[in-house]
């Protein structure tokens, strides 16, 4: 049996890895049991919230020897992008110095490490947004603090642990009920302006910014196949050719059934049919200098792992997370 060791454990995705390597065939609650005798076959060993704090190097060491993991997948991180700014000094010593640790205790236990990164390393606001999708060959210059420090933090992965994989994640939701970690999403959001009963609620999404888009459990299901990647940096998540506003509006449609009841199709609205007018088109913000965050799959593709587009998979999302 192979153990996996988690940490961020608590978090947004950890949670559900956790739930999903502990649970055999299902990978949540509201997933189809296939086999409900199943054994999963990894040990989970969920590193959230207790010591060592993963900017402890010593206690790391200390205790990758007592745990002896095959795979670690490091989602810990300070992932709130204001809050990097505003504290980058702290927010450095998890994000970079932290991912380090983990690397030089994942080389000194002989685990291969799945390193969590963003697709916040493809933003660039000082250069002309290109609307063609992101490869992970390309020369970055990310301004925003959180995305340099991911893009500091995967090469001193790769240079600590050469059997590093680095996973550029796009941004996420979860259509079923919100877990312990109160994390806000697309979803939460949209869903929260349906059930506001003010006639006047408006919210207000930019349309000079496109990016991936992906249900979480997308990355969930296919993280298993991301064990075997080989070492290297790799775009993971759904594509998404809208931009934030029509992004909003589609998930809107869907979320109060104007693409009907059958919950199996793959189709979602078109941009005008899915207009509403409590959403608002921001044409001001990143009208300067578009921000581009899609990620080209291609790499992926051909290591043998796909994601549905990000409104198929918010279709079958929705549908998995019906009673």
């Amino acid at each position: 049996m192979k153990t996996i060791l988690i940490t961020g454990a608590g978090g947004f995705l950890g949670s559900r890895l956790v739930r999903r390597f502990s649970a055999g065939t299902s990978a949540a609650p509201h997933f189809p049991q296939t086999e409900p005798d199943a054994v999963s076959p990894y040990h989970v060993y969920p590193l959230s919230g207790r010591a060592p704090d993963i900017r402890d190097a010593a206690g790391l060491l200390a205790l990758f020897r007592q745990v002896r993991p095959d795979y670690v997948i490091h989602c810990a991180a300070v992932s709130d992008t204001g809050r990097c700014e505003r504290e980058p000094e702290f927010s450095y010593s998890v994000n970079v110095i932290g991912a380090e640790n983990i690397a030089i205790a994942c080389r000194a236990s002989g685990a291969k490490l799945i390193f969590c990164s963003s697709d916040q390393v493809y933003f660039d606001n000082v250069r002309t947004a290109s609307p063609v999708p992101h490869r992970e060959s390309e020369k970055l210059y990310p301004s925003g603090v959180y995305g340099r420090q991911k893009l500091e933090a995967e090469k001193r992965c790769a240079a600590a642990c050469p059997d590093t994989v680095s996973l550029r994640l796009s941004w996420m939701y979860d259509t079923g009920k919100p877990g312990p970690e109160k994390h806000g999403n697309l979803v939460t959001t949209l869903r929260g302006l349906l059930d506001n009963p003010d006639p006047d609620a408006r919210l207000a999404f930019p349309v000079y910014d496109r990016r991936s888009l992906t249900d979480v459990w997308d990355v969930a299901i296919n993280m298993e196949a991301a064990l075997d990647l080989a070492p290297g940096v790799y775009n993971f998540g759904s594509p998404n050719p809208l931009n934030a506003y029509e992004t909003a509006a589609v998930f809107l449609s869907l979320l109060r059934g104007a693409f009907g009841n059958s919950g199996n199709s793959a189709a979602a609205p078109s941009i005008q049919n899915a207009s509403d007018p409590r959403l608002i088109p921001d044409r001001q913000r990143f009208a300067s200098c578009p921000r581009n965050l899609q990620m080209d799959l291609e790499k992926l593709s051909l290591a043998g792992i796909s994601f549905p587009t990000a409104q198929e998979g918010f279709v079958r999302s929705l549908s998995r997370s019906r009673p």
